[in-house]
């Protein structure tokens, strides 16, 4: 077991050292494993949100990268959160979400972000955002919303995230600017 940790602990070690990303075979190679169990290794970490992959040619590269995984940002987030996958479809919406935006579930659900009934985005369209997003970039910025004739400031914190199947997606967290003091 803790041989296992300790090759996962070194792999990232590495991948921190080589930024531009590493293949399969130069990871093998770099710490003496096996390549089947370096693959097994990376797709590990790929689904704990640790590891990014991107093919190159007929190459896979791996480098580091900090994903939350949905299914803990989904446990313990209390503020109102949307998570759309790599095709920009909403795919999960908490209570406190639903609560804000004054809409059930199914008006959310399997839209594309950009199509919702309320702009989340100021002179960028968020779609474009949460492109960026599942690339890898964190983004934050205000905007004011009116839901149903109320307004709200808000605080908009976009992450990447992965999903258990390991692809990625983007976490769209709302903060009231008011209740959290954030000028």
């Amino acid at each position: 077991m803790t041989d296992y940790l300790d090759d996962l602990v070194r792999i990232r070690e590495l991948l921190k050292k080589n930024p531009k990303g590493m293949s399969i075979r130069e990871i093998s190679e770099a710490l003496s494993l096996h390549r089947n169990t370096a693959a097994k290794y990376l797709d590990l970490l790929k689904l704990k949100g640790d590891v990014d992959r991107k093919q190159v040619g007929t190459a896979r590269m791996y480098f580091l990268i900090q994903r939350m995984p949905v299914t803990a940002l989904v446990r313990f987030c209390i503020f109102p959160l949307i998570i759309v996958n790599n095709r920009q479809e909403i795919v999960m919406v908490n209570n406190a979400a639903l609560q804000l935006l004054k809409c059930p579930l199914e008006v959310l659900y399997g839209e594309k972000i950009d199509e919702i009934p309320y702009p989340l985005h100021t002179d960028t369209p968020v779609g474009d955002l949460c492109r960026e997003v599942i690339g890898g970039d964190e983004k934050q910025y205000s905007v004011r919303m009116i839901i149903q004739k109320d307004p709200h400031d808000l605080f908009i914190h976009l992450m990447p995230v992965v999903f258990d199947t390991g692809k990625d997606g983007c976490a769209i967290v709302l903060y009231n600017k008011k209740v959290l003091h954030i000028p």
